[in-house]
């Protein structure tokens, strides 16, 4: 970005300084791409990550239902039945 400030700041009147000013020009819109392009492969690497988590929690909130469902049936359970019912 630097050199396109100093490219804009040199005349342009010669066909070199025309030259030079297209090439800060060309220089700096591929400098913009490139870190346009790093911002978006950040970005889904992120989200990914993010995605990853997500999952991670709903598996964890899942399997504590599913725990609290099982103290609460062993906690509720008719001994005298469930023995008859072995027997």
């Amino acid at each position: 970005m630097q050199n396109l400030a100093n490219a804009l700041q040199q005349s342009t009147a010669t066909s070199a300084g025309q030259a030079q000013l297209n090439n800060a020009i060309v220089s700096a819109i591929n400098g913009i791409d490139q870190a346009l392009d790093n911002s978006q492969t950040i970005q889904a690497s992120v989200g990914a990550r993010l995605k990853t988590i997500t999952t991670a929690q709903a598996v964890g909130t899942s399997q504590q239902t599913q725990l609290k469902e099982s103290i609460s049936n062993l906690q509720s359970l008719d001994y005298a039945t469930a023995i008859t019912t072995l027997a």
